[in-house]
């Protein structure tokens, strides 16, 4: 390599010092802060298609890499190394391209600006990476399918177990041979021979060396036919689904050791476990979690315990038993980590076959940083050097019904349990666990679940984990985000928090994109490959010591490309909310209402919306039709609505006709279909802009389960004029305050995002009649409206519409803000419109200073300079000075506080997995900076309000007491 060449293109691009060690082979690298834990860019000289695809396939199988650049002779090319990799480099794989390399001759830095240092600093350059990265096909996906493929061409009816067995143990051989301990086609030699009895020696070889990988399952010679060894060769040896010879894409000195074991895990499961779909911990929640109670930990005590009661693959022990080691700074030699995995490292799990894959696991993260020389004498002296685990710290039980650990405490307990009610099947574990619930309180019951909801287990462990705790134990549990909104819950919730302190609380709804979603990630055979659930999710931290006066940061992070892009949980000063813990017993409507808003939302709702004299409403779907209906008597023929043939206010399509007189899966009686009333999809769109969609009509039509009718009671009578009602369903203020307090509303997927009819008949609504002078508005403004076409002045009258509802329910200037700031960030300032600009730091500077001068002489003024980045930050700075200097707020790009604070935040998002850009406040004695993220809903008036007011008390915090003679 021509390494004179690569560092002089290095540093056209910014890099000027570069030092010769930092040239690591044919790789430099950039660490955005010299901390210990580096956010890092690489740059990778690779003048040929060849080595581009070896150091592509090496990024892919680590799979923590998004991308990398590959410098060659005359071309660069960023590479998306989150796509699987081909030797033909194909566009899907390239981020961009650039025609200038090592050897191109002269230098223009506009041509290659996206990639250069400045760029870098900046955020550009994620940016960048972000909006031209086209797809994503990862190892774990990759590997999955695979497998899968393999195992189905392996089965032939009652070998499962062989299979599976024989799969498992060739994992662990091929991990050995990739580290080294075993000669390079090592495996593969065997496999070729298809030759059973050689293919048991060397398992045989493996027991040699002790421990549990191979407890459970003994098989010999005769049960494994030549016909098994030749898939495992074509596996092995080539990409199994796509028959690349010779190509085995996957390097497992490579590929991080939980996803290994996270992938194993999913391919063992049966279509009955599987149940909605494959799914596991994604390892940035498993690093996420554990840096929110094991970090801190380690700072006292290296002996600290983990416990994890539904253990599964074992992620969360290997990533434990590696911080575990880091925290010794590479003072510690291979007996001391035996002893780490034997006595700091704890599960349960009810899966015997579990149980194996942790101890899999545990054994790769104990050998994968010791010398292969030093394993394979081992192995060939017949040392048992692998400690036994099953059975001593990793123990098959039901850990809901079974006494295990008995009067043993952790320092941290932290878990992914399952999810779900416990189904009622002739299963014997499902059966004791329904028991130990259902019997509730009674002599011998387990008094903890007395008030679990529907044998539900995420509730259950939550309460369960406690027995292995005191005091000092530090909790961090990820479950599924419902319990904490249904109302058959609230008892539960109760009980949580009179048995824990919770200390954080991150609501990931929107992050179940990168979570849990279920989604295809291929196909075998023509059949759809899923892994993922429907649920979104929690984080929580808490312990079990209670203060009286205990805070709760609430946090419900927002997905953006950034923390989607490069996998961490990515938050604002807007998505937290610190509320005392005791308001949350008081008043459960605040688990709902933080989920999408804040404490002032929640005032808001509880100040306004509780109006004594409701109309009565009475809320129905329609029918639901069945495949093949049967006619039960002479046709009935109606109109039916559907939800595309209406907009707010208005019909737009043509209805077709349908016979009401057939045999359904689900009828409904016929007066629902009659009379004046209000209709309304229960699946809000899109394009719904986070309102009702209400229509009114008074015909005999019906409509199917997709769209629910209103209908309205005052005095036991049904309303004559619903004129001024569909007004108030079709409001701003009716569309905020349902998708505040709907445990529906974007939350979830499939049937968990239609609109509850329990919500809709408990709305708000008072009761409008000729009498009241608003109603009247209303109704002459839904006549009008009902008729107009053009989409402008549509709209000029919602806002007239809306105006009068904000009266209606006698909302102030500052409540009336917070709506129209909701609408604002939700729908109109979305998609590229969702960043700041200039014109919003100016509104937002006036704000904050009319507010703020109240407190000054009326001889004092603020001066204001400001800085956005174009990715991850905006600051303002401001300073006190006299009147007669006063001068208007100017952009000020010197402001590198900026760039030290965010670099200081991406540090933390890599250390972490949380990219925390909570608002930073930093004083001296001329200037006072405001730094947040560069998103509009951080910079809004009402923000700006209560940044001054926030500053204000600052202020009179400080004034010196005064007292009166």
């Amino acid at each position: 390599m021509n390494t004179n060449r690569f560092k002089i293109f290095l540093q056209s691009l910014g890099f000027l010092e570069i030092a010769s060690e930092k040239l690591k082979e044919d790789t430099f690298t950039y660490t955005i802060d010299a901390g210990q834990n580096k956010f890092e860019v690489n740059y990778v000289y690779t003048p040929t298609n060849e080595g581009i695809f070896q150091t592509h396939l090496k990024y892919w199988n680590i799979n923590n890499v998004n991308f990398f650049i590959a410098v060659g002779d005359h071309e660069t090319h960023i590479i998306n190394a989150k796509e699987k990799p081909d030797r033909i480099l194909s566009e899907k794989i390239k981020i961009h391209s650039f025609d200038y390399g090592v050897n191109s001759e002269g230098f223009e830095k506009e041509k290659i600006r996206e990639i250069s240092k400045e760029y870098i600093d900046a955020s550009y350059f994620f940016d960048f990476v972000i909006k031209n990265k086209k797809s994503k096909h990862e190892v774990d996906k990759d590997l999955l399918l695979n497998l899968i493929a393999l195992r189905n061409d392996l089965l032939t009816g009652k070998n499962e177990d062989i299979v599976h067995l024989m799969i498992l143990r060739c994992l662990f051989l091929k991990y050995l041979e990739d580290n080294g301990i075993y000669d390079r086609d090592y495996l593969v030699n065997i496999l070729k021979t298809h030759d059973p009895q050689k293919l048991i020696k060397a398992f045989d070889e493996i027991t040699k060396i002790n421990g549990d990988i191979f407890k459970f399952d003994r098989f010999t010679g005769n049960e494994i036919e030549p016909i098994y060894l030749e898939k495992l060769f074509q596996f092995f040896s080539s990409d199994y689904l796509s028959k690349q010879l010779p190509l085995f894409p996957y390097q497992f000195d490579r590929i991080p050791i939980q996803l290994i074991s996270h992938v194993y895990e999913a391919f063992l499961k049966s279509e009955e476990k599987k149940g909605k779909g494959i799914y596991y911990t994604p390892s940035f929640i498993v690093n996420f979690m554990l840096s929110q109670i094991l970090r801190e930990k380690l700072e006292g005590k290296k002996e600290v315990t983990i416990l994890d009661p539904a253990v599964g693959s074992g992620a969360f022990l290997v990533e434990s038993f590696r911080m575990i080691l880091k925290s010794y700074k590479g003072d510690i030699d291979y007996y001391k980590k035996k002893e780490i995995l034997q006595n700091q490292l704890f599960g349960i799990d009810i899966d015997k076959h579990a149980l194996q894959i942790a101890t899999f696991s545990l054994y790769l993260a104990l050998i994968e940083t010791e010398n292969p020389e030093f394993i394979r004498q081992q192995i060939e002296n017949s040392h048992p050097i692998l400690p036994s685990l099953i059975g001593r710290n990793l123990i098959e039980a039901n850990a809901l019904t079974d006494n295990v650990f008995e009067n043993k405490i952790f320092d941290c307990i932290v878990s992914n349990p399952p999810w779900g009610s416990v189904q009622d099947t002739d299963d014997p574990e499902n059966q004791k666990e329904r028991k130990a619930i259902e019997i509730r309180g009674k002599i011998g019951a387990i008094s903890e679940y007395k008030n679990v909801s529907n044998y539900e287990r995420s509730q259950a462990f939550l309460l369960r984990v406690k027995k292995w705790g005191n005091e000092n134990t530090v909790f961090s549990m990820i479950v599924k985000n419902s319990i904490f909104l249904n109302e058959n819950a609230a008892v539960f919730r109760k009980d949580l928090l009179n048995a824990y302190q919770l200390n954080y609380f991150y609501e990931l709804s929107n992050y179940n994109k990168i979570l849990f979603k279920k989604r295809v990630i291929g196909k075998i055979n023509n059949k759809d490959i899923e892994i993922g659930a429907t649920e979104p999710c929690v984080v929580l931290v808490f312990e079990q010591s209670r203060q009286k006066e205990n805070i709760i940061k609430y946090i419900s992070p927002k997905l953006n490309d950034f923390s989607e892009n490069f996998e961490c949980i990515h938050f604002t000063q807007k998505d937290i909310n610190e509320i005392e813990q005791n308001r949350f017993l008081v008043d459960d409507l605040l688990w709902r209402v933080l989920v999408n808003g804040d404490y002032e939302d929640y005032v808001l709702i509880k100040e306004k919306f509780s109006i004594s004299n409701q109309i009565i409403i009475k809320c129905k779907s329609g029918i639901k039709p069945s495949k093949n209906m049967v006619p039960i008597g002479e046709p009935d023929f109606r109109d039916l609505i559907e939800p595309n043939h209406f907009v707010r206010y208005r019909l737009v399509k043509k209805q077709k006709q349908f016979n009401l007189n057939q045999k359904m899966e689900r009828s409904r009686d016929k007066e629902i279909f009659e009379g004046e009333r209000i209709l309304f999809p229960v699946r809000p769109l899109k394009s719904d802009n986070y309102r009702l969609r209400g229509i009114r009509i008074d015909n005999n039509a019906i409509h199917k389960h997709n769209i629910s009718c209103i209908r309205l009671k005052k005095n036991n009578n049904y309303v004559d004029d619903y004129l001024p009602y569909l007004a108030l369903i079709n409001s701003r203020l009716i569309g905020y305050y349902l998708y505040h307090i709907s445990p529906q509303w974007d939350k979830g997927e499939e049937k968990r995002d239609y609109l509850r009819n329990i919500d809709i008949e408990n709305l708000p609504i008072p009761v409008l009649d000729n009498e009241n002078k608003d109603a009247n508005q209303l109704s002459s403004f839904v006549k009008e409206i009902e008729v107009e076409k053009d989409i402008q002045r549509r709209a000029k009258i919602e806002r007239k519409i809306d105006n009068v509802v904000f009266a209606l329910y006698n909302l102030l200037d500052y409540e009336k803000e917070m709506i129209n700031e909701f609408y604002q960030i939700k729908v109109e300032r979305t998609g590229k419109r969702k960043y700041v600009n200039q014109s919003d730091l100016s509104d937002y500077i006036k704000n904050f200073t009319d507010t703020f001068e109240l407190m000054l002489a009326d001889s004092y003024t603020l001066k204001v300079t400001y800085n956005i980045s174009a990715n991850v930050g905006a600051v303002v700075c401001f300073t006190i000075i006299d009147q007669h200097e006063i001068a208007d707020p100017y952009e000020d790009n010197s402001l590198e506080i900026l760039n030290f604070v965010k670099r200081k935040q991406l540090q933390q998002a890599e250390i972490s997995k949380i990219l925390n850009e909570d608002k930073v406040k930093i004083y001296n004695e001329k200037f006072f900076y405001i730094i947040k993220s560069n998103l509009f809903k951080d910079w809004t008036r009402r923000q700006a309000i209560k940044d001054a007011k926030e500053e204000i008390g600052l202020l009179l915090s400080r004034l010196p007491e005064t007292h009166e003679a």
